[in-house]
Protein backbone atom coordinates (compact mmCIF):
# COMPACT_ATOMS: atom_id res chain seq x y z
CA UNK A 1 0.00 0.00 0.00
CA UNK A 2 3.43 2.05 0.18
CA UNK A 3 2.76 5.10 -2.81
CA UNK A 4 6.99 6.70 -2.71
CA UNK A 5 7.83 10.01 -4.00
CA UNK A 6 11.33 9.62 -5.29
CA UNK A 7 13.68 12.96 -5.12
CA UNK A 8 12.47 15.51 -6.98
CA UNK A 9 13.43 17.29 -10.46
CA UNK A 10 13.83 21.11 -10.28
CA UNK A 11 14.62 23.69 -12.72
CA UNK A 12 16.03 26.95 -12.33
CA UNK A 13 13.30 28.59 -11.68
CA UNK A 14 12.52 26.87 -8.47
CA UNK A 15 9.73 24.65 -9.86
CA UNK A 16 9.92 21.18 -8.63
CA UNK A 17 8.45 17.92 -10.17
CA UNK A 18 8.33 14.12 -8.40
CA UNK A 19 8.10 10.94 -9.31
CA UNK A 20 6.38 8.65 -7.50
CA UNK A 21 6.53 5.07 -7.71
CA UNK A 22 3.61 2.61 -6.80
CA UNK A 23 3.42 -1.22 -7.93
CA UNK A 24 -0.12 -1.26 -7.55
CA UNK A 25 -0.19 1.87 -9.95
CA UNK A 26 1.94 0.84 -12.43
CA UNK A 27 0.37 -2.95 -12.78
CA UNK A 28 -2.80 -1.27 -13.51
CA UNK A 29 -1.46 1.41 -15.74
CA UNK A 30 0.35 -1.65 -17.64
CA UNK A 31 -2.68 -3.94 -17.64
CA UNK A 32 -4.90 -1.24 -19.41
CA UNK A 33 -2.38 -0.03 -22.05
CA UNK A 34 -0.21 -4.02 -22.76
CA UNK A 35 -2.62 -4.89 -25.50
CA UNK A 36 -2.42 -0.96 -27.00
CA UNK A 37 1.31 -1.77 -26.83
CA UNK A 38 1.48 -4.79 -28.59
CA UNK A 39 -1.10 -3.49 -31.54
CA UNK A 40 1.54 -1.05 -31.98
CA UNK A 41 4.41 -3.32 -32.62
CA UNK A 42 5.97 -2.51 -29.33
CA UNK A 43 7.48 -4.84 -26.81
CA UNK A 44 5.57 -4.07 -23.52
CA UNK A 45 8.64 -4.92 -21.09
CA UNK A 46 10.34 -2.39 -23.33
CA UNK A 47 8.11 0.61 -22.02
CA UNK A 48 8.82 2.53 -18.97
CA UNK A 49 5.89 3.91 -17.65
CA UNK A 50 6.46 7.29 -14.98
CA UNK A 51 4.49 8.88 -12.79
CA UNK A 52 4.59 12.60 -12.04
CA UNK A 53 3.29 14.27 -9.36
CA UNK A 54 1.56 17.22 -10.48
CA UNK A 55 -2.11 18.33 -10.35
CA UNK A 56 -2.11 19.37 -14.08
CA UNK A 57 -3.73 17.36 -16.82
CA UNK A 58 -1.09 15.58 -18.45
CA UNK A 59 1.01 12.84 -20.07
CA UNK A 60 4.16 12.70 -22.13
CA UNK A 61 6.70 10.80 -23.85
CA UNK A 62 10.19 11.44 -23.88
CA UNK A 63 13.44 10.04 -23.97
CA UNK A 64 12.39 6.53 -26.54
CA UNK A 65 9.68 4.08 -25.27
CA UNK A 66 9.40 6.43 -21.51
CA UNK A 67 5.85 7.49 -20.81
CA UNK A 68 5.16 9.76 -18.30
CA UNK A 69 1.70 10.73 -16.79
CA UNK A 70 0.56 13.23 -14.37
CA UNK A 71 -1.29 12.40 -11.13
CA UNK A 72 -3.71 15.05 -12.39
CA UNK A 73 -4.62 13.26 -14.98
CA UNK A 74 -4.78 9.96 -13.47
CA UNK A 75 -6.87 11.24 -10.69
CA UNK A 76 -9.32 12.90 -13.48
CA UNK A 77 -10.17 9.96 -15.56
CA UNK A 78 -13.36 8.78 -15.05
CA UNK A 79 -13.22 5.56 -16.22
CA UNK A 80 -10.47 3.27 -17.96
CA UNK A 81 -11.12 3.68 -21.02
CA UNK A 82 -10.72 7.25 -20.79
CA UNK A 83 -6.90 6.60 -19.80
CA UNK A 84 -6.53 3.80 -22.31
CA UNK A 85 -7.48 6.45 -25.33
CA UNK A 86 -5.03 9.13 -23.99
CA UNK A 87 -2.41 6.31 -23.61
CA UNK A 88 -3.45 5.31 -27.03
CA UNK A 89 -2.62 8.60 -28.32
CA UNK A 90 1.30 8.53 -26.69
CA UNK A 91 1.43 5.49 -27.83
CA UNK A 92 0.85 6.79 -31.41
CA UNK A 93 3.49 9.30 -31.10
CA UNK A 94 6.14 6.18 -29.75
CA UNK A 95 5.17 4.20 -32.85
CA UNK A 96 5.45 6.93 -35.37
CA UNK A 97 8.75 7.89 -34.29
CA UNK A 98 7.46 11.78 -33.36
CA UNK A 99 10.46 11.47 -30.96
CA UNK A 100 13.49 10.71 -33.66
CA UNK A 101 14.83 13.87 -33.42
CA UNK A 102 15.04 14.18 -29.84
CA UNK A 103 16.92 11.03 -29.59
CA UNK A 104 20.12 11.82 -29.83
CA UNK A 105 19.45 14.26 -27.30
CA UNK A 106 17.62 12.36 -24.80
CA UNK A 107 19.28 8.62 -25.38
CA UNK A 108 22.33 8.80 -22.26
CA UNK A 109 19.57 10.91 -19.89
CA UNK A 110 18.50 9.81 -17.01
CA UNK A 111 14.67 9.88 -16.22
CA UNK A 112 15.20 13.03 -13.90
CA UNK A 113 17.65 14.54 -16.28
CA UNK A 114 14.31 14.66 -19.12
CA UNK A 115 12.50 16.20 -16.04
CA UNK A 116 14.45 18.60 -15.44
CA UNK A 117 15.26 19.48 -18.96
CA UNK A 118 11.54 19.63 -20.04
CA UNK A 119 10.56 21.39 -17.07
CA UNK A 120 13.20 24.03 -17.40
CA UNK A 121 12.51 24.62 -20.55
CA UNK A 122 8.82 25.50 -20.83
CA UNK A 123 6.77 22.13 -21.67
CA UNK A 124 5.69 19.13 -21.72
CA UNK A 125 5.72 16.99 -24.88
CA UNK A 126 3.04 14.99 -26.37
CA UNK A 127 0.96 16.30 -23.90
CA UNK A 128 -3.00 15.78 -22.84
CA UNK A 129 -2.61 19.48 -22.10
CA UNK A 130 -0.38 21.68 -20.20
CA UNK A 131 -2.56 23.66 -17.57
CA UNK A 132 -4.65 22.17 -14.62
CA UNK A 133 -6.62 22.95 -11.56
CA UNK A 134 -6.74 26.66 -12.65
CA UNK A 135 -3.35 27.70 -13.26
CA UNK A 136 -0.67 27.32 -16.09
CA UNK A 137 1.49 23.88 -16.59
CA UNK A 138 4.81 23.41 -14.54
CA UNK A 139 6.55 26.45 -17.12
CA UNK A 140 4.53 29.72 -15.39
CA UNK A 141 3.58 32.60 -17.82
CA UNK A 142 5.15 33.57 -20.56
CA UNK A 143 8.32 31.00 -20.64
CA UNK A 144 8.92 29.69 -24.15
CA UNK A 145 11.61 27.04 -24.96
CA UNK A 146 14.47 28.31 -27.08
CA UNK A 147 17.33 26.63 -29.20
CA UNK A 148 17.26 22.89 -29.91
CA UNK A 149 15.10 22.66 -26.52
CA UNK A 150 12.78 24.11 -29.26
CA UNK A 151 12.78 21.98 -31.56
CA UNK A 152 12.67 19.01 -29.71
CA UNK A 153 9.28 20.15 -28.19
CA UNK A 154 7.71 21.46 -32.06
CA UNK A 155 5.16 19.01 -32.58
CA UNK A 156 3.15 19.48 -35.79
CA UNK A 157 -0.20 19.37 -36.34
CA UNK A 158 0.25 16.54 -38.82
CA UNK A 159 2.54 14.63 -35.99
CA UNK A 160 -0.41 15.20 -33.28
CA UNK A 161 -3.05 14.15 -36.23
CA UNK A 162 -1.31 11.26 -37.16
CA UNK A 163 -0.75 10.41 -32.86
CA UNK A 164 -4.60 10.52 -32.42
CA UNK A 165 -5.24 8.06 -35.81
CA UNK A 166 -2.67 5.62 -34.72
CA UNK A 167 -4.20 5.57 -31.05
CA UNK A 168 -7.93 5.38 -32.77
CA UNK A 169 -6.47 1.97 -34.87
CA UNK A 170 -4.56 0.81 -32.00
CA UNK A 171 -8.04 0.65 -30.26
CA UNK A 172 -9.97 -0.64 -32.92
CA UNK A 173 -7.66 -3.59 -33.57
CA UNK A 174 -7.60 -4.44 -29.49
CA UNK A 175 -11.57 -3.95 -29.70
CA UNK A 176 -12.33 -0.85 -27.24
CA UNK A 177 -13.94 2.39 -27.28
CA UNK A 178 -12.64 5.31 -28.73
CA UNK A 179 -15.88 7.04 -26.78
CA UNK A 180 -13.27 7.14 -23.60
CA UNK A 181 -10.36 9.21 -25.55
CA UNK A 182 -13.47 11.83 -26.74
CA UNK A 183 -14.81 11.86 -23.05
CA UNK A 184 -11.69 13.11 -22.01
CA UNK A 185 -10.83 15.49 -24.96
CA UNK A 186 -13.81 17.49 -23.95
CA UNK A 187 -12.47 17.51 -20.58
CA UNK A 188 -9.83 18.89 -22.11
CA UNK A 189 -11.46 21.44 -24.02
CA UNK A 190 -13.55 22.37 -20.96
CA UNK A 191 -9.83 23.04 -18.93
CA UNK A 192 -8.37 24.91 -22.03
CA UNK A 193 -11.05 27.56 -21.81
CA UNK A 194 -10.62 28.08 -17.82
CA UNK A 195 -6.75 28.70 -18.85
CA UNK A 196 -7.33 31.13 -22.44
CA UNK A 197 -5.67 34.03 -21.01
CA UNK A 198 -2.21 32.07 -20.24
CA UNK A 199 0.35 32.18 -22.82
CA UNK A 200 1.09 28.53 -23.14
CA UNK A 201 3.73 27.36 -25.43
CA UNK A 202 1.65 23.91 -25.68
CA UNK A 203 -1.72 25.07 -26.78
CA UNK A 204 0.59 27.04 -29.72
CA UNK A 205 2.69 24.09 -30.74
CA UNK A 206 -0.35 21.34 -30.63
CA UNK A 207 -3.71 21.66 -32.85
CA UNK A 208 -6.90 22.68 -31.27
CA UNK A 209 -8.77 20.65 -29.07
CA UNK A 210 -11.75 20.89 -31.08
CA UNK A 211 -9.93 19.87 -34.38
CA UNK A 212 -9.32 16.43 -32.31
CA UNK A 213 -12.63 15.73 -30.78
CA UNK A 214 -14.34 15.68 -34.35
CA UNK A 215 -11.61 13.26 -35.50
CA UNK A 216 -12.60 11.61 -32.00
CA UNK A 217 -16.61 11.86 -33.33
CA UNK A 218 -16.19 10.65 -36.51
CA UNK A 219 -14.29 7.44 -34.93
CA UNK A 220 -16.73 6.70 -32.61
CA UNK A 221 -19.61 7.09 -35.28
CA UNK A 222 -18.20 4.63 -37.90
CA UNK A 223 -16.02 1.76 -34.41
CA UNK A 224 -18.17 -1.00 -34.02
CA UNK A 225 -17.00 -1.36 -30.50
CA UNK A 226 -17.94 2.32 -29.83
CA UNK A 227 -20.58 1.11 -27.10
CA UNK A 228 -18.05 -1.96 -25.33
CA UNK A 229 -17.98 -1.46 -21.62
CA UNK A 230 -15.24 -0.95 -19.21
CA UNK A 231 -15.09 -4.69 -17.55
CA UNK A 232 -15.84 -4.60 -14.13
CA UNK A 233 -12.18 -6.01 -13.18
CA UNK A 234 -10.90 -2.60 -15.32
CA UNK A 235 -13.47 -0.55 -12.95
CA UNK A 236 -12.20 -2.18 -9.84
CA UNK A 237 -8.71 -1.12 -10.71
CA UNK A 238 -9.08 2.10 -11.87
CA UNK A 239 -11.57 2.64 -8.76
CA UNK A 240 -8.46 1.44 -6.75
CA UNK A 241 -6.16 4.02 -8.71
CA UNK A 242 -7.59 7.05 -7.89
CA UNK A 243 -8.95 6.48 -4.40
CA UNK A 244 -5.24 5.56 -3.42
CA UNK A 245 -3.59 8.54 -5.67
CA UNK A 246 -6.40 10.98 -3.65
CA UNK A 247 -5.84 9.39 -0.49
CA UNK A 248 -2.22 10.01 -0.57
CA UNK A 249 -2.17 13.24 -2.13
CA UNK A 250 -4.94 14.87 -1.32
CA UNK A 251 -6.31 13.27 2.21
CA UNK A 252 -8.88 15.87 3.41
CA UNK A 253 -10.36 15.55 -0.10
CA UNK A 254 -10.27 12.06 0.04
CA UNK A 255 -12.02 11.75 3.14
CA UNK A 256 -14.53 14.56 2.08
CA UNK A 257 -15.36 12.95 -0.99
CA UNK A 258 -15.52 9.33 0.48
CA UNK A 259 -18.00 9.17 3.35
CA UNK A 260 -17.51 6.45 5.59
CA UNK A 261 -21.35 5.24 4.67
CA UNK A 262 -19.96 4.44 0.83
CA UNK A 263 -18.80 0.52 1.44
CA UNK A 264 -17.37 0.39 -2.15
CA UNK A 265 -13.87 -1.04 -2.08
CA UNK A 266 -12.53 2.46 -4.11
CA UNK A 267 -14.08 4.35 -1.13
CA UNK A 268 -12.71 2.27 1.48
CA UNK A 269 -9.56 2.21 -0.01
CA UNK A 270 -9.11 5.85 -0.68
CA UNK A 271 -9.99 6.74 3.06
CA UNK A 272 -7.80 4.01 5.05
CA UNK A 273 -4.79 5.78 2.96
CA UNK A 274 -6.49 9.08 3.38
CA UNK A 275 -6.09 8.07 7.60
CA UNK A 276 -3.25 7.02 7.35
CA UNK A 277 -1.80 10.68 5.86
CA UNK A 278 -3.31 12.26 7.86
CA UNK A 279 -1.82 10.53 11.15
CA UNK A 280 -4.96 8.54 12.29
CA UNK A 281 -2.93 5.02 12.11
CA UNK A 282 -5.19 3.69 14.25
CA UNK A 283 -8.51 4.26 12.35
CA UNK A 284 -6.56 3.18 9.21
CA UNK A 285 -5.26 0.12 10.61
CA UNK A 286 -8.68 -0.62 11.42
CA UNK A 287 -10.59 0.28 7.72
CA UNK A 288 -7.28 -1.78 6.16
CA UNK A 289 -8.21 -4.67 8.33
CA UNK A 290 -11.87 -4.38 7.43
CA UNK A 291 -10.96 -5.02 3.97
CA UNK A 292 -8.65 -7.70 4.69
CA UNK A 293 -11.59 -9.82 6.14
CA UNK A 294 -14.11 -8.65 3.21
CA UNK A 295 -11.57 -9.61 0.54
CA UNK A 296 -9.49 -12.82 2.33
CA UNK A 297 -8.76 -13.68 -1.55
CA UNK A 298 -7.70 -10.70 -3.06
CA UNK A 299 -4.38 -11.72 -4.34
CA UNK A 300 -3.48 -8.51 -6.51
CA UNK A 301 -0.49 -7.30 -3.26
CA UNK A 302 1.19 -10.25 -4.16
CA UNK A 303 1.31 -9.36 -7.97
CA UNK A 304 1.98 -6.34 -7.65
CA UNK A 305 5.03 -7.53 -4.73
CA UNK A 306 6.65 -9.57 -7.42
CA UNK A 307 6.38 -6.92 -10.49
CA UNK A 308 7.80 -4.11 -7.73
CA UNK A 309 10.97 -6.75 -6.79
CA UNK A 310 11.78 -7.36 -10.56
CA UNK A 311 12.23 -3.56 -11.11
CA UNK A 312 14.54 -2.99 -7.53
CA UNK A 313 15.23 -6.21 -6.70
CA UNK A 314 17.97 -3.94 -3.80
CA UNK A 315 15.15 -3.06 -2.11
CA UNK A 316 14.91 -4.40 1.10
CA UNK A 317 11.44 -3.14 2.08
CA UNK A 318 10.19 -5.00 -0.81
CA UNK A 319 11.92 -8.39 0.09
CA UNK A 320 10.84 -7.91 3.42
CA UNK A 321 6.99 -7.12 2.31
CA UNK A 322 6.85 -10.12 0.26
CA UNK A 323 8.19 -12.51 2.87
CA UNK A 324 5.45 -11.53 4.81
CA UNK A 325 2.90 -11.88 2.70
CA UNK A 326 4.01 -15.34 1.82
CA UNK A 327 4.25 -15.92 5.39
CA UNK A 328 0.59 -15.47 6.09
CA UNK A 329 -0.17 -18.06 3.10
CA UNK A 330 2.07 -20.16 4.61
CA UNK A 331 4.32 -20.58 1.37
CA UNK A 332 7.14 -22.26 3.19
CA UNK A 333 9.23 -22.04 -0.19
CA UNK A 334 8.84 -18.27 -1.14
CA UNK A 335 8.80 -17.16 1.85
CA UNK A 336 12.32 -19.14 2.67
CA UNK A 337 13.65 -17.11 -0.84
CA UNK A 338 12.41 -14.18 0.02
CA UNK A 339 14.43 -14.00 3.29
CA UNK A 340 17.53 -15.74 1.57
CA UNK A 341 17.24 -12.12 -0.49
CA UNK A 342 16.36 -10.30 2.33
CA UNK A 343 19.95 -11.83 4.04
CA UNK A 344 22.07 -11.15 0.88
CA UNK A 345 21.01 -7.30 1.30
CA UNK A 346 22.28 -7.01 4.72
CA UNK A 347 25.59 -8.72 3.70
CA UNK A 348 24.90 -11.93 6.02
CA UNK A 349 25.99 -15.04 3.91
CA UNK A 350 25.38 -17.79 6.28
CA UNK A 351 21.56 -16.78 7.11
CA UNK A 352 21.29 -16.45 2.70
CA UNK A 353 22.66 -19.66 2.42
CA UNK A 354 20.39 -21.46 4.82
CA UNK A 355 17.46 -19.68 3.80
CA UNK A 356 18.18 -20.35 0.04
CA UNK A 357 18.94 -24.35 1.01
CA UNK A 358 15.90 -24.55 2.76
CA UNK A 359 14.02 -22.79 -0.23
CA UNK A 360 15.49 -25.52 -2.68
CA UNK A 361 14.09 -28.34 -0.82
CA UNK A 362 10.40 -26.58 -0.14
CA UNK A 363 10.29 -25.37 -4.13
CA UNK A 364 9.47 -27.59 -7.20
CA UNK A 365 12.04 -28.23 -8.53
CA UNK A 366 13.09 -26.49 -12.30
CA UNK A 367 10.54 -23.61 -11.46
CA UNK A 368 11.99 -20.31 -11.53
CA UNK A 369 11.42 -19.89 -7.99
CA UNK A 370 13.45 -22.91 -7.04
CA UNK A 371 16.14 -22.14 -9.45
CA UNK A 372 16.96 -18.49 -8.01
CA UNK A 373 17.42 -20.63 -4.69
CA UNK A 374 19.96 -22.07 -6.44
CA UNK A 375 21.77 -19.29 -8.04
CA UNK A 376 21.93 -17.42 -4.46
CA UNK A 377 23.76 -20.66 -2.97
CA UNK A 378 25.81 -20.45 -5.89
CA UNK A 379 26.34 -16.62 -5.51
CA UNK A 380 27.45 -17.17 -2.23
CA UNK A 381 29.78 -19.63 -2.30
CA UNK A 382 31.95 -18.17 -5.26
CA UNK A 383 32.18 -15.44 -3.07
CA UNK A 384 35.65 -14.99 -1.35
CA UNK A 385 34.79 -15.22 2.50
CA UNK A 386 36.33 -12.40 4.38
Amino acid sequence: MALTPLRAASAQQGQRLNLIRDAEIENTIRTFVTPIWRAAGLHPEAVEVYIVQDNSLNAFVAGGQRIFINTGLLMRTERPNQLIGVLAHETGHIAGGHLARAQEELRNLSTMQILETILGGGAMIGGATSGGAGRPGPTGAGTAPTGSLASFLRYSQTQESSADQAGISFLERTGQSPKGALEFLRILQQQERMNMNVPSPYLRTHPLTQERIAAYEQAVARSPYANTPDSPRFLDMHGRMVGKLYGFISPQMALQHWSEADRSVTARYARAIALYRSGSFGSAMFAIDGLARAYPNDREAIRNLELAVQTESDNFDLWRLEAAVYSRQNNTGMTSLARAEMAILRGQRAEAQAHAAAAERQLTAGTPAWQRAQDIKAYINSRPRK
